[in-house]
């Protein structure tokens, strides 16, 4: 099982969520769940095992109660083959610690979804300038962080595109130590191209 936490608009993170789900071939599942009753049936359903790739989102997550938070921790330390859960929320503060601390979070905005949507091996495909334009849409450095890191993904599971991880690697460890988002995703695309 795997669990992350989507921070940004609803809108914009169900639409991370579905295209994650689209990504790893995986049935999917929305709810909103704020009481602790509402977590408890949740529990209940995923008790279940699941012989194909299966994605539960839940939606406005930060609204739930502390109550409710607190037992669905329980859920997120029975790790479950085949099981993702995508808890989606507007505001990470209102989260319980315990629960960020065993999730991986993403923060999703317009140009994270948008860009995200449409990656897959074409990417690396496009000619230069459609690159340069693709990437010029990506403002912020997590958000360009996220797209590199996809890219990463991708190019692991097509052996045709391996020689490009040494570049993509450079790429993440620039955007990590405070490199521009725009310089380094611009530079990125130049390399590939080398």
């Amino acid at each position: 099982m795997h669990a992350y936490a989507y921070i940004g608009s609803t809108n914009d993170s169900l639409k991370s969520a579905e295209n994650f789900a689209q990504e790893h071939k995986a049935d999917f599942f929305s709810v909103e769940v704020s009481k602790i009753s509402e977590i408890r049936k949740i529990i209940s359903d995923t008790n279940l095992k699941f012989s194909s790739p299966t994605v539960f989102v839940f939606t406005h997550f930060d609204k739930a109660t502390e109550q409710a938070q607190n037992a669905f921790l329980k859920r997120l330390e029975e790790p479950q083959e085949n099981l993702t859960f995508i808890l989606l929320a507007e505001n990470e503060n209102a989260m319980l610690p315990t629960i960020l601390s065993r999730v991986t979070t993403r923060y999703i905005s317009k140009a994270s979804t948008t860009v995200s949507a449409n990656l897959d091996t074409s990417f690396f495909s496009l000619k230069e300038s459609e690159k340069l334009t693709t990437v010029a849409e990506i403002k912020k450095r997590e958000d360009a962080l996220l797209f590199v890191k996809d890219l990463v993904r991708v190019a692991r599971s097509n052996s045709s595109y391996m020689d490009t991880l040494d570049v993509l690697h450079r790429t993440i460890s620039s955007l990590s130590h405070n490199g521009n988002p725009r310089i380094q995703l611009t530079q990125m695309v130049i390399q590939l191209h080398n």
